[in-house]
């Protein structure tokens, strides 16, 4: 509600002005009244109103030193004066502070009812211009880290968008990229709210102690992961990196309690150099693979990950013929892949320590298997990543085990790539179609509904360009702006919450979006087909 401070030392109009037109209608909530200009400034600097309604003539500091006092502050309060007749000259010296009009005695209702319709249409686009200039700014931010860290961008680009960020980061000594999740698979899909409500909090944190430490900066990537660029000046590289882990292991561990959700941050290697950042943060996502999805903070990087599963000193025979087995996995051709599996597994045997080498021949399958997942490589494979096959690796007992492990995990591979070559493509996107139409109020996305479908979020993307022709954020916009539309022309709605019931959780994309899409603002667009 628009908060309304009245100041009016006769007690008859003060009264009047309560009821001479139904201010709830308007949106107006009266949230004090003065009876002179001094009780007056010191209701306004308690209720902090949208608009002051105020005489012109009052005992104790009138009309006009109440203006002034309020400008005095830099406040974009509205103001609205009240005047006699025989006011005039201090009407004109009030327009001088830039109020917004003025009303004779005695006041028409109609003409009020006028004005603070337009002060709150006023205080309504300037929290619009407000929001997007704060929202353009995180865009933007969010934006230049995201390309820099997937090798997107220039790097006289990147230094002439941090220096338009007004962030001073391009010249540290070193760089080293971590990211956090916090999703467990076993928790199943999570409601929009939830996923939203995890991710905010956990960058809130993570962008409050960077700044305080002047350690780096953090944003979300597009699976809603954190993603902090961390940087050090001056420092020993052993000390930085050394520093960075505790600082992380910290936060972890005490905020993860806090928030009733585990942290799972891995970080990648130490680069020295700005455009070699993106493999740091390819480092942090490989170790995501590596994570056993326990109750408990985890908090990894590569040296301690080889304190889980120790590299071994000879190169297992699988390594280097990825490619033969990921064709033979996509073909179903079950005797070359599982040659593969019975080859390392007999390397195993000839090791020191046959089972920490069957464990990590078994993690390296496994992070292949989801790399190629992540990637797109292997599509439809949502209900196999949601098995805990890294707490099966771990906890195992023996190499046979871990084999059986394995051997298990391509069997599903091989049998959701072989299920989905035969299912229709347009049947699939012909549901997603009918899931938006039922549910384009809520929150939606490719990644949404990838876990909805049980598809990969890359595969579904480009799946659905290719049989649509467009991508699906711009497919959602049209149909929720198509809604809105409906909404203008048969309600009386204010367009801030019609935004709220067709899925748009921000107003002002809603405008940006609705003006891109039919070329006017939703008001304009209201009043042409009223």
């Amino acid at each position: 509600m628009i908060k309304l401070l009245i100041a009016e030392d006769d007690g008859l109009i003060r009264e009047g002005l309560k009821c001479i037109i139904d201010w709830h209608e308007l949106g107006i909530e009266i949230a004090a009244e003065a009876r002179n200009g001094l009780e007056a400034l010191d209701l306004f600097r308690e209720t902090d109103p949208h608009i002051v309604l105020t005489d012109i003539r009052m005992p104790h500091n009138d009309g006009l030193e109440l203006i002034e006092n309020i400008r005095a502050g830099n406040s974009g309060t509205k103001i609205v004066v009240i005047s006699g007749y025989d006011d005039y000259q201090y009407v004109r010296q009030a327009m001088k502070y830039q109020v917004e009009d003025y009303l004779l005695k005695p006041i028409d209702p109609e003409e009020l009812k006028e004005i603070m319709k337009t002060c709150c249409q006023q205080i309504e686009n300037d929290f619009i211009r407000d929001q997007m200039n704060r929202e353009s700014f995180q865009l933007l931010k969010n934006n230049v880290f995201l390309r820099w860290v997937e090798n997107r961008i220039d790097p006289n680009q990147l230094r002439e968008k941090l220096d338009l960020l007004k962030i001073d980061f391009m010249n540290a000594d070193f760089y080293q990229v971590c990211v956090i999740t916090w999703h467990q698979p076993q928790e199943g899909t999570l409601s929009a709210e939830e996923i939203n409500f995890r991710s905010f909090a956990i960058l809130n944190i993570m962008e409050e102690h960077l700044d305080k430490l002047q350690r780096g900066y953090a944003f979300l990537n597009n699976d809603r992961h954190i993603v902090c660029i961390l940087g050090g000046y001056g420092e020993q590289e052993h000390l930085f990196v050394e520093q960075n882990y505790n600082l992380l292991n910290q936060l972890c561990m005490q905020y993860s309690s806090m928030l009733k959700s585990p942290w799972y941050c891995t970080l990648g290697k130490l680069r020295t150099q700005i455009h070699h950042v993106h493999f740091s943060y390819q480092d942090a996502l490989s170790l995501q693979d590596y994570m056993n999805y326990s109750d408990f903070a985890v908090c990894l990087d590569e040296q301690h990950m080889q304190l889980v599963y120790p590299f071994p000193e000879e190169e297992f025979p699988s390594l280097s013929c990825r490619d033969s087995i990921l064709h033979a996995v996509l073909a179903g051709n079950r005797e070359i892949w599982n040659d593969f599996i019975e080859r390392d597994f007999r390397w195993v045997q000839t090791q020191p320590k046959p089972l920490a080498a069957g464990k990590y021949i078994a993690m390296e399958w496994l992070v292949w298997i989801k790399q190629n997942v992540r990637n797109g490589k292997i599509p439809d494979m949502k209900p196999f990543m949601k098995v805990r096959h890294v707490a099966d690796i771990v906890n195992c007992g023996s190499a046979q085990e871990l084999k059986g492990i394995i051997y298990n995990v391509l069997i599903q591979a091989e049998e959701i790539c072989q299920g989905q070559l035969k299912s229709p493509k347009m049947t699939i996107i012909d549901q997603i179609k009918q899931y938006v139409l039922e549910h384009y109020d809520q929150q939606l996305s490719v990644q949404i509904l990838a876990d909805e479908f049980h598809l990969n979020n890359i595969y579904l993307g480009r799946l659905f360009k290719e049989q649509t022709g467009e991508y699906f954020s711009d497919y959602l916009n049209k149909i929720r702006i198509n809604k809105a539309k409906e909404l203008l022309e048969t309600t009386y709605l204010k367009a801030a919450d019609i935004a709220v019931r067709v899925g748009f959780l921000d107003p002002n994309y809603f405008y940006r979006k609705f003006k891109q899409i039919t070329g006017v603002s939703p008001i304009v667009y209201r009043n042409m087909n009223k």
